[in-house]
């Protein structure tokens, strides 16, 4: 390996490095509570590394949620591409994305962290650029619909607003694990997600089954 690839390694891991640890306070601590000082501590680097890596600590947030969207596009699209029909493809999504949040868990705590913050996180042109790597996961969906509108296999006058229900259903439920005790203490989390996904079809199918 050459001095190149070898710094270029090393800057890699070295970002790496601070990420998890910027992802690891974030969940346990919130976003306010955290400072460049507290992940440059928990990272076991200087300050200053910190700050050549990334401008502020909202950056490094950016930049968690960013990587953690990436995953979760090349998952669905993964189980996408194997499925000959718009049903299938849709189970495979949904089935894509309660494993990435079992197997991811902290990617998908990041993602969920800010999703459910009552307030704007970022500035508006980080948001932009979090929001946009997001609706590239979103358009994988509207895809499919699309698709299963033109084959005539699924109906709706609006498949992204059908995509956004159908998301937004399925991230609910996920955050319905900590009720497993309580709430769902008679039911299976895995069963009902099933059941939602399922129910969510047969209405874009026009409830014909």
């Amino acid at each position: 390996m050459g001095l190149k690839e070898r710094r270029q390694r090393e800057r890699a891991e070295r970002r790496g490095q601070i990420l998890a640890a910027a992802r690891g306070l974030l969940v346990a601590r919130g976003l306010e509570a955290i400072s460049i000082g507290q992940i440059a501590k928990a990272a076991e680097l200087g300050v200053g590394t910190i700050y050549f890596y990334f401008t502020n600590k909202e950056d490094i947030f950016v930049a968690l949620q960013q990587e953690g969207l990436a995953l979760l596009y090349d998952r669905i699209q993964d189980a996408c591409r194997r499925t000959p029909s718009a049903r299938e493809a849709l189970a495979a999504a949904a089935d894509a994305y309660l494993h990435f949040s079992r197997e991811q868990k902290d990617y998908f705590d990041v993602i969920n962290y800010f999703i459910a913050s009552p307030r704007e996180a970022f500035a508006p042109d980080l948001k932009s650029a979090v929001d946009e790597q997001g609706g590239r996961v979103l358009t994988l969906v509207v895809d499919i619909i699309v698709r299963g509108v033109r084959s005539g296999a699924l109906a709706t006058p609006d498949p992204r607003r059908h995509a956004v229900m159908f998301w937004a259903t399925l991230h609910g439920l996920i955050q319905f694990r900590k009720f497993r005790g309580t709430l769902l203490r008679d039911d299976d989390l895995e069963g009902l997600y099933a059941f939602a996904v399922a129910r969510l079809i047969v209405d874009l199918e026009g409830g014909k089954k």
